[in-house]
């Protein structure tokens, strides 16, 4: 009798055990995913500024951070603003400071601790009324305890400076 119940329960562990294997497994979004998700929000941008408030990372509610937070995002979508009325997508890579291509833009240099890669991406936008086509050379970035997420920029306070990353060009 013995012999049986440690069989039957050694059988239900097995079964257990396979069905546990197929569970669904929770799918990471692919960087390409992460991309489209931002240019889709970039599109929304175009007529609704706060559109972008997810993509841009703040670690303080400091009021000089939330402040420098809001100039970035109206300043960002007032530029997206006046390229045109839509976006497209060209190409996406990882930016190294070996890269050919500089971005005039933005300061990529003295990259902060909190993040992991900084990427580029090459954006058409398109005005229609215009007749006119505009590349815009955006950069993006991840940070090292956020695998699955991408940033526009990160606001911190860094010995009471408000530090903006990546930095836009005046």
């Amino acid at each position: 009798m013995g012999k049986l119940l440690r069989m039957s329960l050694i059988c239900c562990v097995l079964v257990l055990l396979l069905f546990g294997c197929g569970a669904p497994q929770e799918q990471k979004p692919t960087m390409q995913k992460l991309v489209e998700d931002l240019v889709k929000t970039i599109k929304n941008s175009l007529t609704s500024p706060t559109a972008l408030d997810a993509y841009v990372k703040t670690f303080t509610l400091e009021t000089n951070v939330q402040t420098a937070k809001s100039n970035f995002i109206n300043n960002l979508s007032s530029t997206f603003s006046s390229l045109g009325k839509d976006v497209e997508l060209l190409n996406f890579y990882e930016f190294s400071t070996k890269s050919a291509t500089p971005i005039y833009s933005f300061d990529l240099g003295m990259k902060p601790d909190v993040i992991d890669k900084v990427y580029v991406m090459n954006l058409l936008f398109i005005d229609q009324a215009q007749q006119r086509k505009t590349l815009y050379v955006l950069p993006f970035i991840t940070l090292k305890n956020e695998a699955n997420k991408i940033y526009l920029a990160v606001i911190f306070l860094r010995d009471g400076n408000v530090v903006v990353y990546p930095k836009p060009m005046s």
